[in-house]
């Protein structure tokens, strides 16, 4: 700023001057304006020029948001009115071109059936007379043209039927009048045609049909229309004639004039002359979509609908599967996407979407050659014994087309019973099931049955549900393991079996000891009191070594029994539950499910008490 005749100073943060000014203004008070704190010059002031407006609390620059501008130097961006729009820091609003609106962020286009005037907000319905918009973004309607009128949805046109005729512009068709006919699409009616040279009236035309005629009879001849057969003159004499000429002793339509051989000849075929033509060049091609097969045509015949004709314009041939043609067609046309056409000859193509084929259905392409070519839209199917294209079930891929039941394309984690049937359950393991539309396929290596759940044949199981793995079994001789198992297994139940009938024979020998000691009685055989005493000191130390057998067994018989539970315990899973063991622990677990301890302390101890019995019995005898 000029201080004063001074000099010029600097102004402080956050001010600034204009050239000659004697004066610092404070940026954030002035629209459009920031200060750049840390700076101690002028130009610390940031203007927010075009596009931009000043945040003043956040001392920096901001770009105006879409549907909204600036000039510059301002606080707040104005917005767009309506009918324009914008981009991101712009300047102005530019309104939308003709035939679209906007939206604020963008410019659509007027829908079919519909316009929209420059600057319009809403696009308008086209329904005036004769109106229509048969596309996207017209700024103005179409008027139908002579011969057709708007569609009822006002997106296309359609042709009047034979008999009658618009002008272009109207809603409405008019009949033809009497003695009058019209092609369908014609712009107006037409007189009746009357029967041309060589021919004959039979009946009037009417509304939708032409005058009908007759070739006048050969070696006749009418040089104009005959009001019937009678008008037909015959030729002069020495004249000819074919049926339907117009002339005599010339050559005839379909003829010309053959110099070399002074001679009338057939026009090829595919051409035709009307009259004698006097050289063959004035044999004319047919037009597109006309045939003649024979040579000498006058005329050239259209070819019926369902036929195109062939390049030489001899023939009418068959239009090809999948493709259709209407009158005098040169070519035919495809079938459009949803229709198809089979065989040859079709003059239309058929709906796939309907009661008779396949309710909801597609075509993947134009040009479709068969009822097979109609098929379910991606995510959705069609049932056994059903003409309805309905969605697939949960569980089922929904980006694949032309699904039936049998090929319904599961979802990996989803199973389902067979290719006859819809229901898709979810499987305990989404891991287990791989999907797919083969159900012989669809689980996991290892895994089969419902869900996915069981262990296939060669895999054990660990866990159950959902946490179920399978593992392929490890190879190896299950004949040497189970042979080993088992020997173990027997020689503990033998030795326990040996211990048993050694108790059982000492049990037996006391028994014998007292009956030979009553026979010795009865025989009158006295014993001392020492021998009685040696006797049972004897039968003592036997019982002695069978007590330390006894405790052998039963400090052994803990561990066993601990052994021979887990054995049975384990054995009762693999049967009761669906635990899938290897095979060979299942025969091993099969056989000592059943296996019980033996105890021989009871018989022990009956056996001590029987000689103990015996003992008593002697000192008895032996008291005075």
């Amino acid at each position: 700023m000029n201080d004063a005749g001074n000099g010029c100073s600097v102004c402080p943060n956050g001010k600034f001057s204009n050239p000659g000014s004697t004066s610092c203004s404070n940026c954030d008070e002035t629209p459009g304006y920031v200060s750049l704190s840390g700076e101690s010059r002028a130009a610390a002031c940031e203007y927010c020029g075009p596009g931009f407006y000043a945040d003043q609390t956040f001392h920096t620059c901001k770009e105006c948001e879409i549907d909204s501008y600036s000039v510059g130097g301002v606080n707040e961006c104005i917005s767009c009115p309506s009918g324009t729009n914008n981009a991101v820091a712009s300047t102005s609003c530019s309104p939308c071109p003709p035939g679209t609106i906007s939206t604020g962020t963008s410019c659509d286009q007027c829908e079919k059936g519909k316009y929209g005037e420059f600057g319009a907000t809403s696009c308008d319905p086209c329904d005036g007379d004769g109106q229509y918009a048969d596309e996207f973004g017209l700024a103005a309607c179409k008027t139908a043209p002579a011969g057709e009128k708007p569609t009822s949805d006002r997106q296309g046109v359609e042709r009047y039927p034979a008999g009658k005729y618009s002008t272009g512009g109207e809603d409405e068709c008019t009949e033809c009048g009497s003695g009058e006919t019209s092609d369908a699409g014609a712009a107006g009616c037409r007189t009746c045609t009357t029967c041309g040279t060589g021919k004959y009236k039979i009946s009037d035309c009417s509304p939708g049909s032409e005058t009908q005629c007759g070739d006048c009879p050969k070696n006749t001849f009418t040089i104009s229309s005959a009001a019937d057969i009678n008008g037909c003159e015959n030729c002069p004499v020495g004249g000819h004639s074919q049926p339907g000429a117009g002339y005599c002793d010339q050559c005839r339509s379909g003829k010309y004039y053959e110099e070399q051989s002074n001679s009338c000849e057939f026009c090829p075929a595919g051409k035709y002359t009307a009259i004698g033509g006097a050289s063959i060049n004035e044999c004319l091609s047919c037009d597109d979509g006309f045939y003649n097969s024979d040579p000498g045509s006058s005329t050239c015949f259209t070819c019926t609908p369902g036929k195109f004709t062939n390049d030489d314009q001899t023939e009418c041939l068959f239009c090809p599967v999948g493709k259709i043609s209407g009158v005098a067609a040169s070519s035919c046309s495809v079938c459009e996407e949803g229709k198809y056409a089979e065989g040859e000859g079709n003059t239309e193509c058929q709906f796939c979407d309907n009661d008779e084929m396949l309710i909801g259905s597609i075509t993947l392409h134009n040009g479709t050659t068969s009822a097979s070519g109609c098929i379910c839209p991606a995510g959705e199917y069609v049932h056994f014994n059903k003409n309805t294209c309905q969605n697939v079930p949960d569980g089922v891929e929904t980006s694949i087309q032309a699904m039936t039941t049998k090929t319904l394309n599961v979802k990996p984690g989803y199973w389902r019973a067979n290719a006859s049937s819809s229901e898709i359950l979810p499987c305990l393991s989404p891991e287990h099931c791989l999907g797919g539309p083969d159900p012989a396929a669809q689980c996991k290596e290892g895994h089969s049955g419902p869900l996915c759940a069981v262990c296939a044949d060669g895999y054990a199981s660990t866990g159950s549900g959902m946490f179920l793995k399978c593992s392929l079994c490890e190879g190896g001789d299950a004949s040497t393991t189970i042979a080993v198992g088992f020997g173990g297994f027997f020689l503990v139940v033998f030795l326990m079996i040996g211990i048993a009938c050694c108790c059982s024979k000492r049990k037996k020998k006391a028994g014998r000891d007292e009956g030979d000691e009553d026979y010795e009685e009865d025989d009158g055989a006295a014993l001392s009191q020492n021998d009685s005493l040696d006797r049972v000191t004897g039968a003592n130390k036997k019982l002695s070594k069978i007590d330390s057998l006894l405790s052998f067994y039963n400090e052994a018989r803990p561990y066993g029994k601990v052994m021979l539970s887990y054995l049975q315990i384990a054995g009762g899973l693999s049967f009761n539950l669906d635990m899938n063991f290897p095979p060979m622990f299942i025969q091993l677990m099969g056989v000592v499910a059943a296996v019980v301890v033996p105890d021989f302390t009871q018989r022990r101890n009956e056996a001590l008490q029987h000689v103990r019995l015996q003992d008593v019995r002697q000192r008895l005898r032996k008291l005075p």
